[in-house]
């Protein structure tokens, strides 16, 4: 892969532009490598079967559209309801019958990643590098990050569902399209002007940063 920019490599990721190439390894470190394919390349669970993060990244593209969409008919209060479906639908289709996205939901898309990270390093733990069970521990904890924010969406779309009136619904809105940025974007938790994987900060941008930090440290860049 050529060198990109941050954002840029997010977005290439999520329209599947970057590939990834596993250099030459032992058969215990395949293994690992075959879970971050799985990340980034191809899951046979996904719709069209593309990559684990690709799928999260698409799917909280669709919520926050979804709730944008709802914001700017603040007003009309069936509106924002049905327009909340669809972000509910996009994080996670447990949430409502029918909605935008994929029909994979971000949410499982976040749990999965952190499975398949988990399953393939457990192999190869101690012949990896130092850096690569350092980046693996920054992945958990923006996965992690993910789903309390995911859950936290989940909590005040059932509020929204339950107003009874647009001004009430429009607030529970904004507060999900809040939350909905922070998982695609992470979040400045301690206001340093920076986000980091950390606790409270790192999203799916600091999922996808970390694993093309993961890959160039292991030669595939």
């Amino acid at each position: 892969m050529k060198s990109r920019g941050f954002l840029g490599w997010c977005v290439a990721l999520a329209l599947g532009v970057v590939t990834f190439s596993a250099p030459a390894m032992a058969v215990h470190e395949a293994s690992s490598h075959l879970h971050v394919d799985h990340v980034l390349q191809s899951w046979t669970g996904t719709p069209g079967e593309r990559g684990l993060l690709p799928t999260a990244l698409a799917e909280s593209a669709a919520a926050r559209r979804q709730a944008e969409l709802a914001l700017e008919r603040s007003d009309d209060l069936d509106g924002l309801k049905l327009h909340l479906a669809n972000v509910l639908y996009a994080v996670n289709p447990a949430l409502a019958e029918s909605g935008s996205g994929l029909g994979y939901g971000l949410r499982p898309a976040a749990a999965a990643i952190g499975e398949h990270l988990h399953l393939g390093y457990a192999v190869a733990w101690e012949d990896v590098s130092e850096n690569q069970k350092n980046q693996v521990v920054r992945l958990s904890a923006s996965v992690s990050n993910v789903l309390m924010w995911a859950d936290e969406l989940a909590v005040l779309g059932r509020e929204v569902e339950a107003a009874s009136d647009p001004t009430g619904a429009a607030q529970g809105l904004r507060d999900i399209l809040g939350l909905v940025k922070r998982i695609a974007e992470g979040f400045d938790a301690n206001g340093d002007g920076e986000i980091s994987w950390e606790k409270g900060e790192g999203g799916l941008a600091q999922i996808a940063e970390q694993m093309r930090l993961m890959l160039a440290a292991e030669g595939s860049t």
